[in-house]
């Protein structure tokens, strides 16, 4: 049960799966639901997304270059010769700082902060922080990560979720009731 509970729960931390939500809602919101107000909140929702990712994306790669902490656990070979003593989980690139904890809390902070509007803001805080490290813990189950690895990704996720909102503040990029707009 663990084997299949783990690798779900870290899946929300992945790139791909964001860049797959980004393109369904923007089909959705495009080809389906063109003109309402629940149209208008994703195209927010996609924005953020797209920001927060963008700005992880960025931080995380530069930061794994530059530090270059090799992982513990080892990475299963194509060819599969060492299939008995991989961890599947285990890609083979430098560890630190989490790219999936990075992206959790960036993503959702992101969502969190974009989406709630200021009478609701601490009522969501809560469950969206529990998520982002539930999605963190599930790297360190998984073996691929150490706790400092997720504590920095987190640290990070939220750095870049502050710097988002204050481009936003700035320069409007994404029109939100958070900052006393109406969403019509």
């Amino acid at each position: 049960m663990v084997d299949i509970i783990w690798p779900a729960i870290t899946a929300f931390g992945d790139l791909r799966l964001w860049i797959l939500i980004i393109i369904v809602a923007g089909y959705y919101v495009h080809f389906i639901n063109k003109n309402s107000k629940s149209s208008h909140k994703i195209k927010i929702a996609i924005n953020a997304v797209c920001i927060a990712l963008f700005f992880s994306i960025f931080f995380v790669a530069v930061l794994k270059a530059e530090i270059n902490v090799p992982r513990e656990c080892i990475p299963c070979l194509s060819d599969g010769s060492n299939i008995t003593f991989c961890n599947a989980h285990c890609p083979n690139e430098s560890r630190f700082p989490s790219g999936h904890a990075t992206i959790a809390f960036a993503v959702l902070g992101s969502l969190w902060v974009t989406m709630t509007d200021r009478k609701k803001l601490l009522i969501y805080a809560l469950p969206v922080f529990a998520i982002a490290s539930l999605i963190a813990i599930s790297r360190v189950a998984l073996g691929v990560h150490e706790p400092i690895d997720i504590l920095m990704g987190a640290l990070i996720g939220i750095l870049i979720t502050c710097i988002a909102h204050l481009l936003n503040r700035h320069y409007k990029i994404v029109r939100t009731s958070f900052h006393g707009k109406d969403l019509h």
